[in-house]
């Protein structure tokens, strides 16, 4: 919908909402091939439907590329004393959030 960025990843929810209507929505994850094209559709139809889908399918991906981006970032600048608390015996860090590792380090850690 072209009304938000990939500062989202990063920012509170307080701060994105001062210069968008809402919160940042994490685009959906869509499955490799979408939905069914019916078979009598036109050409350009099912160009414009496949171009759509495959739209929707990069803005979670893009959004994934940004948010372990900052994710290894921020493991590799700051040291795990900091941010041990959000590690998970089984998944380790892979479930925490760029934002909730950002979140997380501005309660705990400012001076």
């Amino acid at each position: 919908d072209n009304t938000h960025n990939l500062w989202g990843v990063i920012a509170s929810t307080q701060a994105h909402e001062t210069l968008y209507p809402a919160a940042f929505p994490i685009p959906a994850k869509f499955p490799y091939y979408g939905e069914k094209i019916e078979s009598d559709a036109k050409a350009d139809d099912i160009r414009k439907r496949e171009s759509k889908y495959k739209e929707r399918r990069n803005d979670h991906a893009l959004y994934d590329a940004a948010n372990l981006g900052v994710c290894k970032f921020i493991h590799h600048v700051v040291d795990e004393t900091w941010h041990k608390d959000l590690k998970s015996a089984t998944t380790f860090y892979t479930q925490v959030t760029a934002k909730q590792l950002l979140d997380h380090l501005e309660t705990n850690c400012t001076g």
